[in-house]
């Protein structure tokens, strides 16, 4: 499980084909590599995908099965991320990932690759990072913005637009023009 006092950081998925999409695999090597500046780190994955044996196969390679916490699809993904430090999306394309909006809606600290859209940047907690970039400066990253205080970013991202009530006003205004 997790440790209270540990640094913990995690990718969140829930898209079916979330392997192909994610790259876990340089996930795992960024952990590893996290993992070796500060040995007291966890990593949770959420969700599922079809390649799930060969991401738990890797993390057997890279002796991480006591710091890989797999979790599965879940639906309380908002109070997991009361558990978690950080959140890392290196992701090859991406639209507008609403995980990433609840993540800052979470107070994390937030690094995606840059090939997700711009439009999540909604609070001073992302970055973005490319995909050229080894895991070392990934890993780099995230050692260096580990001690980020947690904050309350509600307000920043109600203004954005993404509330359930604005959410719902807007889809029973469109339910109404049918």
């Amino acid at each position: 499980g997790l440790v209270t006092n540990a640094f913990n950081y995690c990718g969140i998925s829930l898209a079916f084909f979330q392997f192909f999409f994610k790259i876990y695999m340089f996930l795992l090597d960024i952990f590893k590599q996290v993992k070796k500046a500060d040995q007291n780190t966890k990593l949770m994955l959420v969700g599922e995908g079809l390649l799930q044996e060969q991401v738990c196969q890797k993390i057997k390679e890279l002796n991480l099965q006591n710091d890989v916490i797999l979790c599965g699809a879940i639906s309380n993904v908002h109070e997991v991320m009361q558990a978690m430090d950080f959140f890392v999306l290196p992701s090859l394309f991406e639209g507008l990932p609403l995980v990433g909006v609840e993540a800052q809606a979470a107070g994390l600290t937030v690094i995606v690759s840059d090939k997700v859209s711009k439009d999540l940047q909604i609070t001073g907690l992302l970055s973005y990072m490319s995909l050229e970039d080894s895991s070392d400066k990934w890993a780099e990253e995230i050692l260096k913005q580990k001690c980020t205080e947690r904050a309350d970013f509600h307000k920043e991202i109600i203004s954005a637009g993404y509330s359930i009530e604005q959410t719902a006003n807007i889809i029973g205004k469109l339910y109404q023009e049918l």
